[in-house]
């Protein structure tokens, strides 16, 4: 017998699944972000007992731990488990967690634990990733009346065109049958918000395919151009710049190509002179790194106020943004970046929170720029895993010797200590951005384009290196 299916009009809906979080933390104050499909979706602060953290959605889930104070025995979070949709999922059985220390290796990163020792995430297994949504068995986007009605001719046999049966057993009791017509029914017209299978549908997409994210809105804010004069010179890159504050990263300032679409451009997350957060500060010397071809991302909305923490939790959220922008079909960015490029940098309190982050394994090198740690913090060190680059202005530079103890500290990475004599000012306002840019684009070129040539590395390695014998002073270790 074949149940009858009550027509009625209206839109279709989306389940969002119950989502159930149990962490705490080792210190207390530690916080952790839900980010669904790379949105930030909840925050909680952590307390040093158990406690149940309570949201909902759909999509590919992961935690975040974003304030971690690099101290050993410090600021750390445990998370038992999560609930999504009914069916409980254990940390430690998660192959993906960057926030997790190996101590092995001495770096952030790694798989199958709970514990969360360094700014990063844990990325859950649930079966989000897919390539349709369960239910819409004739893949037009929407879970409606007609998509019930397609299944349950197949469930008789009249064979219907435009049918997609991996996505028709919403229950997943194995068969598709007139139990999955009646659900998708209900859940059309409001009677249930999701469906008893808990895996949205069978498949994955091929690796680094991004998710569809559905029809774009035409009416969705646009980023905001902001009015930038260069000193004079034009910029020594192929590509003209474009600076704007995007309204998805609004208190931020980005410098781009503008010519998006002609290249994987890598990511480079800038932190400001006394973590300030005016992305315009250094407009002329991070401009000069968008002329060739990089995405530039300053922490501060143009002519911004406030401070942020030295701990570059800061440049950890450009990243991210980058990154689920670099995934989303709507962006402007979809498919224009490289993930696998990305640079963290900084001007004195600025190079802090860059080094504080330098242990992050998707950061592929680190440069910090009249800057070093006050301290040696040997997490820190151990963390690091690209080469790294400091930069002061000579000895009458207030970071020099923090630079100097930071460059002798370390022996495991590539690293060079660079100077020239102006000072903790740097030449960020030069035209340009002065001897410092000069020095940083050749650095990029040679650790992320692998350019071993005159412009790139020959500029550092040898006795006729473009910035030897000038005067510029370098002293460097196990660069090859």
């Amino acid at each position: 017998m074949i149940h009858a299916i009550i027509f009625i009009t209206g839109s279709a809906l989306y389940a969002d699944y119950p989502i159930a979080v149990r962490a705490r933390g080792t210190s207390g104050g530690e916080i952790l972000e839900l980010r669904i499909d790379g949105n930030l979706v909840d925050s909680w602060t952590m307390t040093t007992s158990y406690q149940d953290y309570n949201a909902s959605g759909t999509g590919v889930i992961e935690l975040h731990f974003i304030n971690d104070d690099q101290l050993q025995n410090g600021m750390d979070i445990q998370v038992d488990y999560i609930i999504y949709n009914g069916t409980t999922y254990q940390a430690e059985d998660q192959e993906i967690n960057t926030a997790v220390y190996d101590q092995d290796s001495g770096s952030c990163g790694g798989s199958y634990s709970e514990m969360m020792e360094c700014n990063g995430y844990i990325r859950f297994d649930t079966g989000s990733v897919v390539t349709g949504t369960l239910g819409d068995v004739n893949s037009d986007g929407t879970i409606d009346i007609l998509d019930a009605l397609l299944v349950a001719q197949s469930y008789v046999g009249l064979n219907p065109q435009n049918f997609d049966s991996t996505r028709a057993d919403v229950d997943c009791s194995g068969d598709i049958d007139i139990v999955d017509a009646l659900l998708i029914a209900q859940l059309y017209v409001g009677l249930i918000t999701g469906f008893p299978c808990p895996t949205p549908e069978p498949g994955t997409p091929e690796p680094g395919t991004p998710e569809p994210t559905g029809v774009c809105d035409p009416n969705a804010p646009t980023p905001k151009p902001v009015s930038v004069s260069s000193q004079g010179a034009p910029f020594t890159g192929s590509h003209q710049v474009v600076v704007e504050q995007d309204p998805t990263l609004p208190e931020y300032t980005v410098y781009r190509p503008a010519d998006l679409g002609n290249g994987k451009y890598p990511i480079i997350a800038w932190g400001e002179g006394a973590c300030s957060r005016n992305g315009l500060a250094y407009a002329e010397f991070l401009a000069e790194f968008a002329s060739h071809g990089y995405l530039v991302i300053a922490d501060g909305e143009p002519n911004g106020s406030g401070t942020s923490s030295d701990d570059g939790a800061a440049l950890l959220v450009a990243i991210d943004w980058a990154i689920a922008e670099n995934q989303r079909q709507c962006s402007q960015y979809y498919q224009n970046l490289d993930p696998a490029r990305i640079v963290v940098m900084g001007h004195s309190c600025g190079g802090l929170m860059a080094m504080h982050v330098s242990g992050d394994p998707r950061i592929s090198t680190v440069i910090l720029w009249n800057s070093g740690l006050f301290n040696r913090e040997q997490n820190v060190y151990n963390a690091l895993h690209t080469p790294i680059a400091i930069v002061d202005g000579g000895p009458d530079d207030m970071a020099y010797e923090n630079g100097l103890n930071d460059y002798n500290a370390i022996n495991t990475v590539p690293i060079i200590f660079a100077n020239i004599p102006v000072g903790h000012g740097g030449t960020y306002s030069q035209d340009n951005g002065g001897e410092y840019a000069r020095f940083g684009i050749a650095w990029l070129r040679w650790h992320l384009s692998g350019d071993e040539g005159a412009t790139g590395k020959g500029m550092f390695v040898g006795t006729n290196c473009g910035f030897c014998n000038t005067n510029w002073d370098l002293q460097s270790k196990n660069l090859q």
